[in-house]
């Protein structure tokens, strides 16, 4: 079976530079052809001496793409040393796929199961990064919640919940996320309230 294209190299326009319109389209229609397996075109003049080079280029292509093509299909057969087990399209298969997706999650999560890290990981962790986070602070946090975060969902990467505790330090933020409030110089907020009312 022909291929559906064959390739046009950027070195056939230097060939091609003395060839008048009509007698380029001429070749490009025969290079067409030939590589389609059609009839040859006829070609009259200076196209049909190029033409002869351009059709070796062309046969050398299609073996080397069927050499190509045959040694895949060689090697899809062994398959590990093993005949290779091929489907019958529109047979009836042995589960149903809904079934298959589901044992492939199961599967997935087994594999992703947390264990949580002792303490003495988290605080080697911390000195490692030199991190700005508190390892016993943090420890205790999630330690307390059953390693959940504060929206109730289980903790995945506890590398990546100590990260965000080192971004929140730096905006100065408390784990909430929100901005830690600092009492105004000379006492706490609600001494400023009574000392200057409700105007801060």
């Amino acid at each position: 079976m022909a291929r559906e294209f064959f390739c046009a190299y950027h070195s056939y326009l230097n060939a091609m530079r003395k060839l008048s319109d009509a007698e380029c389209g001429r070749l490009f229609r025969a290079m067409l052809s030939y590589s389609a397996g059609e009839q040859l075109i006829k070609l009259q003049g200076r196209e049909e001496v190029l033409f002869d080079v351009f059709a070796d280029q062309i046969d050398r292509d299609n073996a080397r793409y069927e050499a190509k093509c045959k040694k895949n299909r060689e090697n899809g057969s062994k398959a590990n040393g093993t005949e290779r087990r091929r489907t019958v399209p529109n047979a009836p298969q042995e589960k149903d796929k809904e079934e298959e997706k589901g044992e492939i999650k199961k599967e997935r999560k087994k594999k992703k199961s947390f264990s949580p890290p002792s303490f003495e990981e988290v605080e080697a962790y911390c000195k490692e990064r030199n991190s700005s986070v508190d390892p016993k602070r943090f420890f205790d946090y999630y330690n307390a919640g059953g390693w959940n975060d504060n929206k109730g969902n289980s903790v995945k990467n506890w590398k990546q919940k100590l990260i965000t505790w080192e971004t929140r330090n730096e905006r100065g933020e408390s784990n909430a996320g929100k901005p830690v409030k600092e009492s105004p110089p000379g006492g706490t907020a609600e001494t400023s309230k009574q000392k200057y009312g409700n105007y801060i």
